[in-house]
């Protein structure tokens, strides 16, 4: 997901020192950039819980640096500091593109969990995005949908008029009507195809703003329908009550990863929208079959803090985890991270959002 923050001052202490800062003296430190100020401070906040509980978790002597990503200094501050062993973050593309210098000037990987842009890799090979890309999200919400039978009506999907709508929305699309096999695993190694769906059962309904969500009243719905909400997260805000007075509300909605907020599960919920099921980055299972994993790191959560975890706590638990892996390696960080394999995080879940769901929502 992608989001605005403010311009990071020039790299003034960068250009002065004109070489990597000298190593540490202390014990080596894995570098926190997240948002301290603003309305997206609460991601910094659960962010910075999740980074503290997998480093108390972490045997050895490594230590945790926080840094506002709202600050002006910003790149000032991380040019200065001495080069930490990993950086997890950011929630901001541009204040990213400002600090990406100083990262590639030091060698310092750069684990991104919040982050799906598919164009991060152009910033260099020590770029390592954890979250699934919007085509990725999409295809991943499209096997969500039943296959036939009674259970499936028609598709309606809201395009929004953003780049990771339009791409999410593709990929949803695309797998709907021409499915790929299943990569192959060691309980099923020859998957089967699952079977296509009729693009006469698909309808796209482009939404470019707030005035063309006046169409979803004209749709007629079915309990059986399931509707993807490709829309940024204003325009998702805005869509709740025109599904709410529309047939739509008794369809399945499925929502991408930038749609899992707190304030989006709220007002659907307030408005008694049949179901919305949005995608969260970890295997948080069902209510009925809960991950181990993630049953694991809630109940260490919860003791420390008191709190229940957000899918943003779990995603830099992750991170940390796996830099903290990476920084006790002895090939190096950079070399660990290279494996494609380790810097996934576990496979995407759509969870049901419903009361007793909303605390995994920042």
């Amino acid at each position: 997901a992608t989001a605005s923050s403010p311009a990071a001052a020039p790299p003034a202490a960068l250009e002065a020192a004109g070489a990597p800062p000298s190593p540490p003296s202390g014990p080596p430190t894995l570098a926190l950039v997240v948002p301290e100020d603003g309305p997206w401070s609460i991601f910094g906040r659960e962010a910075r819980l999740g980074a503290a509980l997998a480093l108390s978790a972490f045997v050895g002597d490594l230590a945790l640096a926080s840094y506002d990503e709202t600050a002006s200094d910003l790149v000032d501050r991380l040019a200065a500091a001495p080069p930490p062993r990993a950086v997890i973050g950011h929630l901001f593309e541009d204040s990213l593109a400002a600090a990406s210098p100083v990262y590639l000037q030091s060698r310092t990987p750069v684990l991104l969990p919040f982050l799906d842009n598919p164009d991060l890799a152009s910033l260099g090979p020590g770029f390592f995005r954890l979250l699934p890309d919007p085509a990725g999200q999409g295809l991943r919400l499209a096997q969500e949908v039943p296959r036939g039978g009674q259970r499936l009506r028609e598709i309606f999907i809201l395009e929004g008029p953003d780049p990771s709508s339009k791409q999410a929305a593709e990929a949803f699309r695309q797998h709907l009507i021409d499915p790929q096999a299943p990569p192959p695993t060691p309980r099923n190694p020859k998957p089967s195809k699952p079977r296509a769906i009729s693009a006469k059962k698909i309808t796209t309904v482009p939404i470019e703003g707030p005035e063309d969500l006046k169409i979803i009243g004209e749709l007629k719905g079915t309990p059986q329908d399931h509707v993807l909400l490709a829309l940024p997260l204003r325009l998702a805000l805005r869509a709740a009550p025109a599904l709410a007075r529309s047939k739509l509300k008794r369809a399945t909605l499925l929502a991408p990863t930038w749609l899992a907020v707190r304030e989006l599960g709220a007002a659907y919920l307030a408005l008694d929208l049949n179901g919305l099921f949005v995608l969260v980055p970890g295997d948080v299972g069902t209510p009925k079959s809960r991950s181990r994993a993630w049953d694991a790191m809630s109940e260490r959560y919860l003791q420390r803090w008191r709190l229940d975890p957000t899918w943003v706590a779990g995603a830099a638990y992750d991170a940390v985890a796996l830099a903290a892996l990476a920084a006790a390696s002895e090939d190096g960080p950079a070399a660990y991270l290279s494996d494609p394999e380790l810097t996934r995080l576990r496979p995407s879940t759509a969870v049901r959002v419903d009361s007793g769901r909303l605390p995994l929502l920042p």
